[in-house]
């Protein structure tokens, strides 16, 4: 009996869940963003949302002008699905509505290239590729064992290599990708000092505004110990915005 009792209040969850989806994107059409993004975050509490509702979510909070939580919508849907063009567009969209703004930190050119090429690619790309140059490299080796021409064979025998090459890159990359993915980030959600130590009475070392997507290195209680995107250092109060990974309440 128990089991049939659980089996049904998780049926009951899910399609309340469904219906204040439907709600919120109703509410979306007709423009009320603010009760479409209230809709948004109860669908989001009873259930576990996908992609998609994050990214509704951040365009009703865009509409609302909370570009902070906006920016941590689209990062939920990114983090959900890696691919999802339209969410880092519209996450790129929004950074340019910010108060803050960061100057890249100084690095080579192999390194910015490989920076922007993990993070516009998502792990499904670079399994998908992996695939891909694995099987060919096997139709490759199979050419080279069964033809004669010697001319043919070393063709062969280089393609393999190449593509044995490919397909380990892309598992390196796409480990790399998940590893990034992984990293604990921040968005802050209201004004706040960036301090230097875990204490209000330290060095303040600059004003953080909405939006602003920090990474966490370490925590107390009631600090949080933070890496800016130029490198830069500092502490910030847990309560000045939420963790990105956190996807239910």
């Amino acid at each position: 009996m128990r089991p049939l009792v659980l089996l049904f209040l998780f049926s009951l969850s899910t399609l309340f869940s469904y219906a204040t989806r439907a709600e919120a994107d109703s509410a979306y059409m007709r423009h009320d963003y603010g009760l479409a993004a209230s809709l948004y975050e109860r669908a989001i509490a009873t259930d576990t949302a996908d992609a998609n509702t994050f990214y509704n979510q951040g365009n009703a909070y865009y509409q609302l002008k909370q570009y902070g939580k906006a920016v941590l919508a689209y990062e939920r849907a990114i983090l959900h699905d890696p691919d999802f063009q339209e969410a880092h567009a519209n996450l790129a969209l929004t950074r340019t509505k910010l108060k803050d703004h960061f100057d890249a930190p100084a690095q080579n050119i192999f390194a910015m290239l490989t920076s922007n090429i993990l993070q516009n690619t998502g792990i499904d790309t670079w399994a998908f590729l992996s695939i891909v140059a694995f099987t060919l490299s096997l139709i490759a080796t199979g050419v080279y064992l069964l033809t004669s021409p010697k001319l043919v064979r070393k063709i062969a025998f280089f393609v393999a290599l190449i593509l044995i090459a490919i397909t380990l890159a892309c598992n390196v990359f796409g480990f790399a990708t998940r590893q990034l993915m992984r990293r604990t980030r921040f968005v802050v959600l209201t004004e706040t000092p960036l301090y230097s130590s875990p204490s209000a009475k330290s060095q303040k070392i600059r004003l953080l505004h909405e939006g602003t997507t920090v990474q966490i290195l370490s925590k107390s209680p009631h600090w949080i110990q933070v890496v800016l995107p130029d490198e830069k250092e500092g502490w910030i109060s847990v309560e000045s915005g939420e963790r990105i990974h956190i996807i239910r309440y």
